[in-house]
């Protein structure tokens, strides 16, 4: 029988406060195609959230470049109290470990782990670890990481493109930016880097359709999310009633 958590209880639990950073509170930092952690088919997992702008970066790539056979793929519920996020009927088990809260593979990861819970997380069946919820890096390695096993010309971050995805990426996660400031990235092109989709607009999309945009004002923006919605792999890693 599938392992759920109770439901949400912050008169019991209290509310999920972020614990301050410290030693030991770091984030986990393995890179995917390591000699520790190496591409294999099925070996990898993804805990995501429907909500999280981070999560839906990585969840939309992972379908975009059909990674699908080398990173298998959960959600953890969307509420949460002081346990951190956790496994429930509505958004479905843990196939890969049985946890019930998302804290079990932190702690999996590194005993005695009290630092922040969160998503994206990425683990390894085979060496029954954590390997990151680093932003950064996970951004960065997908597609990039499994270059020997798809063609990286065809993918979402083609070799050449790559400085300039990073740059686009480090933006839009690091500044706080609006309509005004995408509307220049977009600059009248198809997509963020010219005629081709690539990381750089997955991570203006996340942005995008977390804003509640005005059509009228900002025409191109409005007309680039319709393009990008029509195509399937951005319908079905976003749900917007969970922003």
């Amino acid at each position: 029988m599938p392992q759920y958590a109770s439901p949400v209880d912050t008169e019991t639990f209290g509310e999920y406060a972020r614990p301050a950073d410290e030693p030991g509170r770091e984030p986990f930092t393995g890179r995917i195609g390591s000699e520790e952690f190496p591409v294999q088919p099925g070996r990898f997992h993804l805990y995501a959230g429907w909500f999280c702008p981070w999560a839906h970066r990585v969840t939309l790539s992972r379908a975009l470049n059909g990674l699908e056979e080398y990173v298998s793929l959960s959600w953890i519920d969307n509420a949460r109290d002081a346990r951190g996020w956790a496994f429930r009927e509505g958004t479905g088990e843990d196939p890969i470990n049985g946890f019930t809260l998302l804290r079990q593979a932190y702690e999996a990861g590194r005993p005695g782990y009290d630092g922040h819970v969160s998503v994206p997380l990425l683990w390894d069946k085979v060496a029954g670890t954590v390997v990151s919820n680093d932003l950064e890096t996970l951004a960065l390695d997908f597609p990039a990481a499994f270059d020997a096993v798809i063609d990286p010309e065809a993918s979402t971050a083609p070799p050449a493109l790559r400085p300039a995805i990073a740059e686009v990426e480090r933006e839009l996660r690091l500044t706080h930016t609006g309509p005004e400031r995408w509307n220049e990235l977009l600059g009248g092109k198809e997509f963020v880097l010219g005629d081709r989709l690539t990381e750089a607009d997955i991570y203006l999309w996340v942005k995008l359709i977390r804003h509640e945009l005005d059509d009228a004002a900002w025409p191109e923006l409005a007309a680039y999310c319709d393009r990008l919605l029509a195509l399937p792999a951005f319908a079905a890693t976003t749900d917007r009633s969970t922003y």
